[in-house]
């Protein structure tokens, strides 16, 4: 994985690049929460079903490499939710956090679907990102527009600094929206009031079903309701109203 100093260095570069004048205690949140989940690591639980029954659940670091789309939503929605609650180093640490998987995602493990470079490149990264200034430099003459990752370190390097600004930009223009804070709170006790109602009028039809497979369904049925989370529940959350955590991952925050 890239260096703390090389997530630290992307991150300035992409602020300077913006040319955003922050907050003292939001940059130090940022700074210290993009190195944060190599210390502290989000964990994916895994249930397994053995034999006569048996389940048994493990917990797995998350892999920094692969599409975290869900944890980097999380901790983006998470920041904003902080902001709007007045801790601007706690939500800086959560934009933080956010980063580092963006930055991480943008490196692919495997080059031609074949080779490893990971280790050779990640550590040609490092020697690029030293320091922000030189980050800009390199940068400023490659095109990587549309692209999310690349397998060669200046490649996916740029991909991370432009990946990071995209990121830091998209909070800037959340955090500056007004928000109806009453409204949404609101229209999420309504949205749990029908989830409460539907899940439990479909489970007690259950005993009415004399299909085992018609049974079957309305559970399933039961459980996607119970599961299901509308827009508003996040658009809540960067309300600073409610924290909404994903699924199947046991977040370090």
């Amino acid at each position: 994985m890239p260096s703390h100093q090389a997530h630290k260095s992307i991150t300035v570069a992409a602020l300077e690049k913006l040319g955003y004048t922050l907050s003292k205690d939001l940059v130090s949140g940022i700074l210290n929460g993009v190195v944060d989940p190599d210390r502290v690591p989000d964990r994916k639980v895994y249930t397994y079903v053995r034999s006569r029954g048996r389940i048994i659940v493990r917990e797995h670091c998350v892999s920094h490499h692969d599409s975290n789309r869900e944890l980097i939503d999380y901790y983006f929605n998470l920041s904003l939710y902080y902001l709007r609650r007045g801790d601007e180093y706690r939500a800086g640490f959560m934009l933080g956090r956010a980063l580092h998987y963006v930055q991480d995602g943008s490196l692919s493990r495997r080059r031609y679907l074949l080779f490893d470079t990971h280790r050779s490149e990640e550590k040609a990264i490092n020697n690029m990102a030293s320091t922000p200034q030189k980050i800009g430099e390199i940068c400023r003459e490659v095109s990587v527009e549309n692209r999310e990752k690349s397998s060669r370190a200046l490649e996916a390097l740029c991909i991370a600094l432009k990946e990071s600004v995209k990121t830091i930009k998209s909070f800037s223009g959340e955090s500056a929206r007004n928000v109806d804070a009453a409204r949404l709170r609101e229209k999420v006790r309504e949205f749990r009031l029908v989830k409460v109602l539907t899940t439990a009028a479909l489970l007690l039809s259950i005993p009415i079903h004399q299909n085992i497979l018609l049974s079957f369904t309305t559970i399933l049925a039961a459980a996607v309701v119970a599961l299901y989370r509308p827009k508003t529940y996040y658009e809540a959350m960067r309300a600073g109203l409610v924290i909404v955590r994903p699924y199947i991952i046991k977040t370090a925050y």
